[in-house]
């Protein structure tokens, strides 16, 4: 496996709480927008998109790749955190 799969096995734990805490259809709820949103940053096509377009960056540097995935996980974080918490 390489390092940059997406394990969506990882995110088992906190689904059985927040399932726990609030009930099964919001862990569902929570898992496929965790499942649904993970891949879609974790490919390339979206951050090389905003890196091009938005950023104007040719060649971007390895650190600002990083930095604009990141960024795009920290900005779908809240969105998961409202759906577990309403």
């Amino acid at each position: 496996m390489r390092a940059d799969e997406f394990r969506p096995l990882a995110f088992l734990p906190a689904l059985v709480w927040i399932g726990a805490e609030t009930g099964i259809v919001r862990a569902v709820a929570v898992g496929a927008l965790v499942v649904t949103t993970h891949p879609v940053i974790d490919g390339t096509r979206l951050v090389g998109a905003w890196l091009r377009k938005v950023k104007r960056a040719a060649n971007p540097t390895t650190a600002l790749s990083i930095a604009v995935d990141q960024a795009f996980h920290i900005v779908c974080l809240p969105g998961a955190a409202v759906v577990a918490a309403i």
